[in-house]
């Protein structure tokens, strides 16, 4: 009977286009101590939500008391899969790939509606319920235990013919499935190309990244400015970062080279910078909507534009940054950046 059911289900799931899919059964996670660990050695920075959430992570069925199994889901994001109307309006900053489109949260959200809609027509009894990662499932447990990927040692999934570019989706079921796929060895071998790459030292060994260092962390879930030494590291990038999987090998091999290149003119990236700087927080949200970069606020990518001012030294923005010296979120980046071209330009002058 349940491989009756399996063979409907996916029969289903395959008029719907995703990358990978399997099953799981909804149980207490293989990862949630490796999981549990990392928050209790503070890896996870500020993001108090995610300590929040541990209970239910570790029990899903103190949430969903009736499920018994998962759908698990991934979907590459290269090309991206629901691409902007109208493309963003910055050409020379880093972006991160999955952001270089719209917000998954909404159009793989209403793809998986739509899938459950279909499954419950087939399986009226029982129940279909559609998650992203604003759910507090440990996705990343999930796809491995259903078979599509290893944990990297950048802690990303990594499958050895899609790569590590892709969402990771869930459909939480009352029916009973089981995985057909056996959970996938760890290919990474001898390979440390992403620990050497990062340039904040955020990826450590066994696996761990700590939250504190990475370039995605102070890009996107913060508004505070990043301590100096991790500041002095960011490059262009204004809204998280690809650094450690643009330079794995099951990246390159699964993609063109050329889909990791972005910039090579730091000065240009002074039009991008000019652009933000001149919107109104309004106007910047307004332009920016639908990209995931909203998620940072108006705010926080202004913080993140001002910030790689001061790291590349634009004193050319001066004009424009003194103008939010008196924004409580901003006045701090502000006179950091200000300062960077001060310094700068005692030293042509000593010259």
């Amino acid at each position: 009977m349940t491989n009756d059911i399996i063979a409907r289900v996916e029969l289903t799931i395959k008029n719907f286009d995703f990358t990978n899919y399997s099953f799981a059964k909804l149980q207490k996670p293989l990862t949630i101590d490796i999981y549990e660990n990392w928050l209790n050695k503070g890896l996870n920075a500020e993001m108090q939500y995610l300590e929040r959430h541990l209970p239910i992570k570790k029990d899903p069925h103190q949430q969903w008391p009736q499920a018994k199994s998962l759908i698990v889901f991934t979907q590459n994001y290269l090309p991206h899969p629901s691409p902007l109307t109208q493309p963003l309006p910055l050409k020379f900053v880093k972006i991160s790939k999955y952001a270089q489109g719209h917000d998954y949260h909404f159009w793989l959200k209403e793809r998986l509606n739509r899938l459950c809609l279909q499954l419950k027509e087939m399986f009226p009894e029982e129940e279909f319920i559609p998650m992203t990662d604003s759910v507090p499932l440990l996705e990343r447990n999930w796809a491995f235990e259903s078979g599509l990927g290893w944990f990297g040692k950048n802690t990303c999934l990594i499958h050895p013919k899609y790569g590590s570019f892709h969402f990771i989706a869930e459909i939480l079921t009352t029916l009973e499935l089981e995985s057909q796929k056996e959970t996938l060895p760890d290919f990474c071998g001898k390979c440390n190309k992403c620990i050497e790459a990062c340039p904040t030292q955020a990826l450590e060994e066994n696996k761990i990244l700590d939250a504190n260092k990475c370039i995605s962390y102070w890009t996107i879930e913060t508004r505070k400015t990043p301590p100096r030494d991790i500041i002095n590291n960011f490059g262009s990038w204004l809204f998280g970062c690809d650094i450690c999987q643009d330079v794995c090998p099951w990246n390159i091999k699964a993609f063109s080279v050329k889909d990791m290149v972005k910039c090579n003119n730091e000065k240009d990236l002074i039009e991008d910078l000019k652009w933000i700087l001149e919107q109104s927080n309004k106007q910047l949200l307004k332009k920016l909507k639908g990209s995931p970069l909203t998620r940072a606020g108006a705010n926080g990518i202004k913080k993140n534009a001002i910030q790689m001012a001061g790291h590349y030294k634009f004193s050319e923005l001066e004009v424009y940054i003194k103008k939010y010296l008196n924004y409580p979120v901003l006045s701090e980046i502000c006179e950091w950046t200000l300062a960077q071209f001060q310094f700068t330009d005692n030293i042509k002058k000593d010259e």
